[in-house]
């Protein structure tokens, strides 16, 4: 598990370089596949709340040096879809 964290965690860096940029679908994608993983770790037997699914992705995207905020704004923007399963109950 330590191995993937650092293989996703040098992948999100290496494809966000060092300044500060928008967030990429590639980006996403990587983030999204992460989120649901730690989702279904956390929540196995239980469906969680909005707060405790945003707790999850805050947490994940703090660790990658990307803001709620922005990763919300992108979402609703290109995946509506899976910004009302997390944010919308």
């Amino acid at each position: 598990m330590k191995k993937t964290m650092i293989m996703l965690m040098v992948a999100i860096i290496a494809l966000s370089g060092c300044s500060k940029k928008s967030l990429t679908e590639k980006e996403f994608s990587i983030l999204w596949q992460e989120y649901l993983r730690r989702e279904f770790e956390e929540s196995f037997d239980e469906k969680q709340s909005i707060s405790q699914r945003e707790k999850i992705l805050a947490e994940l995207l703090s660790a990658n040096n990307f803001t709620i905020e922005e990763f919300k704004a992108f979402m609703k923007k290109n995946h509506n879809d899976k910004y009302n399963k997390i944010f919308v109950e």
